[in-house]
């Protein structure tokens, strides 16, 4: 039984209790398991096709799982376990990476084992703080069913009385709906540490649909249950490429965008593995395809060109990051406890 299995069952005492449980061994084949937190759904592609499976022609013995979670549920899973971790690399957006650096486990990973980390552009190395690599951004704009509702030009126009009743959002749980919180409160009047005007303007927006994740948010265009919401740039694009009617704007005054960086687990069992895989990561082998359709992963490799066909996804070039907005993730990060109590308190019905 793999690691992530033994966790997908729920037999998580023994893990935490003793790293002897033969969790972190080889299996009975003789090969190595890794295991490393990916992404949800069709977004889950890059990863396993041009990151895990080359990895492992290239190590042989190695067999690497991926598990999508984008819930804290992991987290909480890698800060219990004693004597080793069931996971080896997870991917972090900026505000949960800061939280992590923090709480102390994920690794400060010597930049002389990440050689392809020079390619990466200074912009985005500095989002990672010295932790793990940059692995790729998304843009959050909004994502809108044409045939339902109009084209949404900003991104005050969500609280226009056309788009009452289509609106879908996330738990402040999940990056998504954590950054979409601080951004009303930003448009209202306020800012990262001051969220009161947020509150109220989302109750403007009832009655919406709350999601749990972005790939839960994503599902509810599928179903038609929702027609505009925030949106992670690259949800949105597979949406399309899936032949939904889902479109993606970046409302003035700007699409807002996060870093996501690949980190090494403190505790993981394989470090030496674990740095190699963040450094694919960051590769221009890895990242050319990444940014292609339907992905769009936004590349942070100075060597990768961002395709045509990502214009509506993603900036043209490197000069047109000025255009985008950033938060203080820093200061935001110091409510952001307060800020879910409180979602899930007056939101989750």
């Amino acid at each position: 039984m793999t690691r992530a299995h033994w966790w997908a069952n729920g037999i998580a005492a023994c893990a935490l209790a003793t790293a002897g449980c033969g969790l972190f061994g080889t299996s009975s084949s003789g090969s190595r398991e890794f295991v490393a937190i990916s992404y949800g759904g069709p977004t889950q592609v890059p990863h396993r096709r041009f990151l895990a499976d080359p990895f492992e022609a290239a190590h042989g013995s190695v067999k690497v799982t991926l598990v999508a979670s984008e819930s804290e549920d992991v987290v909480a899973q890698i800060k219990a376990a004693r004597g080793g971790s069931p996971y080896d690399v997870i991917p972090l957006g900026e505000p949960r990476q800061i939280m992590a650096i923090e709480e102390g486990w994920v690794e400060r990973t010597p930049p002389d084992t990440l050689p392809n980390l020079d390619a990466v552009h200074p912009y985005f190395r500095e989002a990672c703080r010295g932790h793990g690599v940059p692995e790729t951004y998304s843009l959050l704009g909004l994502a809108y069913n044409p045939a339902r509702v109009p084209r949404p030009a900003a991104w005050t126009d969500l609280w226009k009385p056309e788009f009452r009743g289509h609106v879908g959002l996330t738990t402040p749980a999940s990056n998504l709906g954590f950054a979409f919180v601080v951004l009303t409160a930003k448009l209202f009047g306020g800012s990262e540490t001051d969220v009161e005007p947020a509150w109220p303007q989302i109750h403007k927006l009832e009655p919406f649909v709350v999601a749990s994740n972005p790939t839960a948010l994503a599902q509810l265009f599928e179903r038609n249950e929702v027609a505009v919401a925030p949106l992670w740039s690259n949800d949105a694009a597979v949406l399309a490429s899936r032949g939904l009617n889902v479109r993606f704007v970046q409302p003035a005054p700007g699409a807002l965008i996060l870093v996501s960086c690949l980190d090494v687990i403190r505790a993981t069992a394989h470090p030496e593995l674990a740095r190699d895989y963040i450094n694919r990561a960051v590769s221009r082998e890895y990242q050319a395809q990444a940014v292609q359709a339907p992905w769009f992963f936004g590349p942070t490799n100075r060597q990768v060109d961002i395709p045509a066909e990502a214009g509506d996804y993603l900036p043209a070039s490197f000069d047109d990051f000025s255009k985008l907005m950033r938060l203080d993730w820093d200061a935001g990060t110091r409510v952001r406890g307060a800020v879910s109590a409180r979602f899930n308190r007056e939101f989750r019905r």
